[in-house]
């Protein structure tokens, strides 16, 4: 029964090897393998058909079956050494692959002869044959360099062992005392198929048979376990009937306990094949597309993981131009597998990996595993398409807000130099009547200084140089009102560099002549000055315009509801240039003065200007 059940193994194993090379046939026909599982197939049927003969007649089969059962055996020395040297060029290697054909072919012939001479089949001088051509195959193979394709020689001389024990003890005269060595001898040809499966169709080999094998094994380990001590022990105490229902019991047992066995045989296999965690994985791919900020590497990576897990020997992603794929979806075929990347406007993914290692089939976990990487990459190239998107739209509305604000700027600018322009040339006015000749050095002083101003078209400039124009204009203005008007300026060295928009103070000093000091009967001082502050942990640079002429209240200023061109062009170019950061504050009281100071920030190294 044993041996039966070892035939019957055999048989299922060479199918499967069979199925696998004519299932693949869309790369390079193996015709080596398929030879291979051909002969096991007829070894194995041949025998256990002869067996199920002798038990069932109780005589010897038909001379044919063991004729066809041993010629195949004989074809299998040829077809191991063969495939283990194919790939080596050496003279040795081919000399031993001749060789090992020449055997097999002449066991062949030597069978056929004794079927059609009447003689015994196997004949006793093809066993001798093949002994001693294994014999010599396994002895030339020592001196093989090993060193290249090593896993193939060494199956081979794996392979030629095992045959050399089963054709010596299938040439004996008598059957062996211990079943354990009669099942070797008989089912020698067996772990030769399951090297062949481990090493070209491992994963087809786990997927299909492993699982099953091993399953079955563990519910067969359980139930004899449970026979052996639980049913023999007490069916001593109980009556035919009670037997019955405790055998049943057990039976009902194992039933239920065998999808728990099958998922420890699918892990136990699981491991050794070293399949990957897909959830790991998942995390992994998840965690490295995060960082990435373009579909292309997107896809590449996914393309390289993918083919390292799966171990596929190719792997490659093309566009879907047609319309967006709406849901993932894996398509496996003989070629490999085919993952779609869904996205929510074209052009959708396709990703393709081909040729899986081992005859890999995916298993419906996998797949699952699979939909959802593809969902995963589908949101992220979503995403990465409407980020991209919005980045160009702020871009572009960033450009238009610049352009916008340059010609704001421009005009504002426009607009303050002809305002400076007319209150200069009406104080020019003055001087003409009263002193001619300091008119004259007013209007040089006055060109001076329209040329500096109309020189510079920096939006921005240093400290240094705004309080430059502010004194030529308090010159042209000390000019106007003599001893009337005194003026301070106190201005640190180490805040002369700060860079802040051209014309900022000029219209405050102006304010501060035309509404203060003009007003009081003597005069008063002008008094500018600036400090580096910090609000909220950042430096800003206060400028202070200080005058103690005639001012007016608070209320008057609220009243009115406006302000002069010079104070709201201060406040619009501030907004422009400071987004809210820059503030422009003004104290008033009437008989006492005015204070009027700008706050601006100072906290980046560009509000500096260079020193050259």
């Amino acid at each position: 029964m044993v041996n039966l059940l070892g035939f019957a193994l055999g048989t299922s194993l060479y199918l499967l090897l069979l199925v696998m090379v004519v299932y693949y046939r869309d790369r390079p026909f193996n015709y080596l393998i398929f030879s291979t599982a051909v002969a096991g197939i007829l070894w194995n049927l041949g025998e256990m058909t002869d067996s199920l003969w002798q038990g069932f007649y109780y005589e010897p089969s038909p001379v044919l079956i063991p004729t066809v059962s041993f010629s195949a055996l004989g074809f299998l020395l040829a077809v191991v050494t063969h495939s283990a040297l194919k790939d080596d060029e050496s003279n040795l290697s081919k000399i031993l692959i001749v060789c090992g054909y020449l055997f097999s072919l002449t066991a062949t012939f030597l069978n056929i002869h004794a079927l059609f001479s009447g003689a015994q089949v196997p004949s006793k001088l093809s066993l001798q044959v093949l002994i001693i051509g294994t014999a010599s195959l396994l002895a030339s193979s020592i001196f093989l360099n090993l060193s290249e394709n090593a896993n193939k020689k060494l199956m081979m001389l794996a392979g030629l062992s095992i045959f050399l024990t089963s054709l010596v003890h299938l040439s004996g005269e008598t059957e062996e005392k211990f079943w354990f060595v009669e099942l070797f001898a008989h089912q020698s040809s067996m772990p030769l198929a399951i090297m062949i499966l481990l090493q070209d169709y491992r994963f087809a080999f786990a997927d299909l048979f492993l699982k099953r094998a091993l399953s079955l094994i563990l519910i067969a380990f359980v139930s004899l376990l449970l026979y052996m001590f639980i049913a023999l022990p007490i069916q001593k105490y109980l009556n035919p009937t009670q037997s019955t229902a405790i055998l049943l019991s057990l039976w009902i047992f194992t039933a239920m306990l065998y999808p728990f066995l099958n998922r420890q045989a699918v892990k136990i296999v699981e491991k050794i094949l070293r399949r990957a965690d897909w959830e790991t994985v998942k995390e992994q791919i998840k965690e490295s597309i995060e960082a990435l900020d373009s579909v292309d590497l997107i896809l590449d990576l996914l393309c390289d993981k993918l083919m390292k897990t799966l171990l596929a020997k190719k792997a490659d992603w093309r566009e879907i131009q047609e319309h967006p794929v709406s849901l993932p979806d894996v398509i496996c075929s003989q070629k490999g597998v085919q993952i779609l990347i869904p996205t929510t406007d074209a052009p959708s993914y396709a990703l393709t990996l081909e040729n899986l290692a081992g005859g890999r089939k995916l298993l419906s976990e996998e797949i699952e595993a699979l939909k959802t990487l593809a969902l995963i990459v589908g949101r992220k190239i979503d995403s990465q398409r409407v980020t991209h998107e919005r980045c160009e739209q702020e871009i572009r509305e960033q450009e238009f807000s610049k352009l916008a604000t340059e010609a704001q700027l421009a005009a504002l600018r426009a607009q303050i130099n002809p305002h400076f322009l007319f209150n200069t040339l009406t104080t020019i006015g003055y001087l003409i009547q009263s002193s001619p000749e300091k008119a004259l050095t007013t209007l040089i002083r006055l060109t001076e200084l329209l040329r500096a101003v109309l020189r510079s078209t920096d939006e921005f400039i240093p400290l240094s140089d705004e309080i430059k124009l502010v004194q030529t204009y308090l010159d042209i203005e000390k000019a106007r009102f003599e001893e009337r008007l005194e003026t301070c300026i106190e201005v640190p060295a180490d805040l002369e560099r700060i860079k802040i928009p051209s014309l900022i103070l000029q219209p405050l000093v102006e304010n501060a002549i035309k509404h203060g000091i003009s007003k009081s009967k003597t005069g008063g001082e002008v008094k500018i000055s600036a400090k580096r502050i910090i609000q909220n942990s950042q430096d800003f640079l206060l400028l202070t315009v200080l005058d103690n002429g005639y001012g007016f209240d608070e209320s008057e200023l609220r009243k009115s509801g406006r302000k002069g061109i010079g104070l709201a062009n201060i406040e619009q170019r501030l907004k422009n240039y400071y987004k809210g950061k820059a503030e422009l504050r003004i104290e008033t009281k009437k008989q006492v003065g005015t204070k009027a100071q700008i706050i601006l920030p100072i906290a980046y190294k560009n509000d500096f200007a260079d020193v050259t």
